[in-house]
């Protein structure tokens, strides 16, 4: 009886122990499981956060944006510290710096500038990621056998980092590259995907917009030799709209415009006089003080310069540069008699620069006015036809 009873008991405790053994076993599963759904929500939200930088990129259209875009998001939802895109060129025989987040600006100037890197140069691991099109990891750059001295490497402390080529159509069109440096937060092979996944919506706008650029480029050059073929017909007027531009570009600098704001006002400035293109030649181009007649017909090169350049896309929201850049400030100009702040600060900079050149260049009728009378003369219409704010600036 009493070795059925310590018989019993040993059962027990073995039980008992097999039980606290399971309960241990349970507890680490749990935590386990724990640990990998906060993971894997972790990774949805990433994921979720990806998408929404995605779309944010798609409704970006100008190369500079999505590069500043591209480089937002790596930062805030891919939580890098650092990240350099390089693009390739028209020969496609180098990848040319971009853009970079992360450090000194001064010190990413200082050593990134002008930075090329020829596509076929076997020892470059940027150029082997874009010539193999697939995300490469390197955990030590050291037992990777890369060249300490090379540029990036050497400059900027690189341990490991990520990079990523961004490939549309199967073409390789540029990589991303990127690292972590503060804390103990490495790259690590999980972070290809989640690049991956990014870069391909990269790659997709940028190439979108780098098309569209193109377009816009070959449509506003076109435009650009027509200008330049009616100013060529007329001594008197050779070189006038790029005057005009380079005047009007220093007066919104001295205002304070964005650079932006700017660019527009540069490509506005060449085309100031585009409809001019319509104007009968005889008209244009006389050597002689224009009869009241014609200076009716010569008033209608600003509407038929808008409807020439409306076609060109990125300057639909700044059609008013080639519209109203013949406004009064005082409402007596043309073509629609604007009064005051009514006329776009652009236009009334292009007003101001466009009748400082006419009043400095000589004609076969008048001579030239010096740039000081010049001055004087513009001065005296400060508030008639022209914007105080701009003369001041001008001045």
């Amino acid at each position: 009886l009493f070795n059925h009873f310590r018989t019993r008991k040993s059962q027990l405790l073995s039980a008992l122990e097999q039980i606290e053994s399971d309960k241990l076993i349970l507890k680490k599963k749990y935590d386990e499981v724990n640990r990998l759904n906060n993971e894997l929500a972790d990774e949805v939200e990433k994921l979720k956060a990806i998408n929404v930088a995605s779309n944010m990129l798609v409704s970006q259209d100008n190369t500079e944006e999505i590069l500043k875009a591209t480089m937002k998001s790596m930062s805030e939802v891919l939580k890098y510290d650092r990240a350099i895109i390089m693009l390739t060129d028209k020969s496609e025989k180098f990848l040319d710096f971009k853009y970079a987040f992360g450090e000194d600006p001064l010190f990413i100037k200082k050593y990134l500038h002008d930075y090329k890197i020829p596509m076929d140069r076997e020892g470059n691991i940027i150029a082997r990621a874009a010539r193999l099109g697939r995300p490469i990891h390197i955990a030590d750059p050291g037992k990777a056998g890369l060249r300490r001295g090379n540029l990036i490497l050497s400059n900027f402390n690189v341990s490991s980092f990520i990079i990523a080529p961004l490939v549309v159509n199967e073409k390789v069109i540029g990589v991303v590259a990127a690292d972590r440096v503060r804390g103990d937060r490495k790259v690590t092979s999980r972070d290809l995907d989640e690049l991956s996944i990014f870069t391909n919506n990269i790659a997709e706008t940028l190439h979108k917009a780098q098309l569209k650029e193109e377009i816009e480029s070959s449509y506003l050059n076109t435009v650009k030799a027509l200008v330049q073929a009616i100013e060529e017909k007329d001594a008197y007027t050779r070189g006038h709209s790029e005057r005009v531009a380079l005047i009007s570009v220093r007066i919104g600098e001295k205002i304070g415009l964005e650079q932006k704001e700017i660019e527009y006002l540069r490509h506005g400035c060449l085309l100031h006089d585009v409809g001019k293109i319509g104007i009968s030649e005889s008209i244009v181009c006389k050597n002689a003080e224009l009869t009241d007649e014609e200076y009716d017909i010569i008033k209608q090169h600003p509407i038929k310069g808008e409807e020439i350049v409306r076609s060109i896309s990125f300057l639909q929201d700044h059609l008013y540069l080639i519209r109203n850049h013949h406004e009064w400030y005082d409402g007596s100009g043309y073509p629609d008699g604007l009064c005051g702040e009514e006329i776009p600060i652009g236009a009334q900079i292009v007003g101001v620069a466009d009748a400082y050149d006419a009043i400095t260049s000589t004609r076969p009728y008048r001579r030239g006015l010096p740039p000081g009378e010049a001055l004087a003369r513009i001065n005296n219409y400060s508030g008639i036809q022209f914007s105080p704010l701009v003369v001041n600036a001008f001045r």
